[in-house]
């Protein structure tokens, strides 16, 4: 294969290679403590399993297999996917694979290899997506269809303004004169006041979210329902809401701006989640949300040093941003963007900023990883 020519569909070949072997050993390790096994499928040897079977098998001795795998895992659907990637690699077209659909792609391998317990492809394949993520960094990372593009050129304007009062006075007059002209949906990025994973101050929220556009705290208010609004009235104080219903109007303006085909925010007693309007290409229809509460329900987190956390105390855990990404892929946007992560548990938590624009590498590639968009 001409990578020069196909670097995506060579990546994903070599991918999908490593899935081939691993799973054929994982499913005849399995079919053989399958009672009453069909004589069609008492396979002699790894070799003599198709990977156009693999959805198949794991269907039909599902009783079995869904004791290899995490519940909360739609595992049968990313078979389904990893087999049609499979396909796809093995009559390519005229052109290469798109990057979306080999970065998608190249994600379900790594979390299936994770989930059959072999470290070491699973490594290997990462190291893949390493080279494929580092190689389509601009491609994949800067979309200009969605305006991601001009974001970009505003953030880098701001931070270069920052150096002097004056020159930041000179970067806002002349973002306020572009955005003049710019459709009235674009979202306008504001200078770095405090890090990333700095804890907002109660005392900083004002009415309106900072991320322009028509949602507002008053908007989100009044979307609550009295159940919803009587509970987080009870327990949570005004401060912490206020900062929830702020940061929740300007991740929907972001949304908005940038085009992301999700639906309005839905709020509920303990946290707010951003669901995809379509289907997706993953079991996951959630790529992100905010907690109000302290973390979401059963979650078990651990900090970035793979501590158990312990402490879910109100007082201690201020709202955050979940994002449903793997650590790997965390990490990766961490150290592409310095988007630090604060803990890890089914979903990636991130202290939210001062402006939430701050998180946009990251809540970009969790809505493109789910949606194949």
């Amino acid at each position: 294969m001409n990578s020069s020519k196909r670097p995506n569909q060579d990546a994903l070949y070599q991918a999908l290679n490593i899935y081939r072997d691993a799973m054929r050993r994982f499913i005849l390790k399995n079919l053989k403590t399958v009672q009453d096994l069909s004589p069609k499928h008492r396979f002699e040897n790894e070799a003599e399993i198709d990977v156009g079977d693999f959805r198949y098998l794991v269907n039909k001795y599902w009783g079995v297999f869904k004791h290899r795998f995490d519940p909360d895992r739609d595992i049968r659907s990313a078979v389904g996917i990893i087999t049609e990637a499979r396909n796809k690699v093995a009559h390519p077209g005229t052109e290469d694979i798109p990057s979306e659909y080999t970065r998608s792609r190249l994600n379900e391998v790594v979390d299936i290899l994770g989930q059959i317990n072999v470290p070491k492809q699973k490594r290997e394949v990462e190291a893949i997506r390493e080279k494929f993520l580092a190689r389509t960094a601009p491609t994949v990372e800067t979309n200009v269809a969605s305006g991601k593009a001009e974001v970009d050129a505003k953030i880098a304007l701001l931070k270069s303004s920052v150096a002097s009062g004056e020159a930041e006075v000179d970067a806002k007059i002349a973002l306020k004169e572009k955005e003049k002209n710019d459709s009235p949906k674009s979202a306008p990025i504001h200078p770095k006041t405090n890090p990333v994973n700095a804890v907002i101050n109660p005392k900083t929220v004002e009415s309106e979210a900072t991320v322009g556009g028509e949602w507002t705290i008053d908007r989100i208010k009044n979307s609550l329902s009295e159940e919803i609004r009587k509970h987080h009235e009870a327990r949570f104080s005004e401060d912490r809401r206020n900062i929830f219903y702020k940061k929740v109007a300007e991740i929907q303006n972001l949304i908005e701006a940038q085009g992301w085909r999700l639906n309005p925010p839905k709020l509920n007693k303990g946290n707010c989640a951003f669901f995809l309007r379509d289907k997706g290409v993953t079991r996951i229809r959630r790529p992100f949300g905010i907690l109000l509460d302290a973390y979401l329900p059963r979650a078990q987190p651990v900090d970035r040093t793979g501590k158990r956390i312990s402490d879910f105390s109100i007082r201690s855990n201020p709202p955050r941003i979940f994002v449903s990404v793997t650590k790997e892929e965390a990490e990766h946007l961490e150290r592409e963007h310095g988007c630090n992560f604060f803990a890890v548990s089914k979903v990636i938590h991130y202290n939210i900023p001062e402006n939430v624009s701050e998180l946009l590498p990251v809540l970009e590639f969790a809505y493109r990883k789910h949606s194949g968009n």
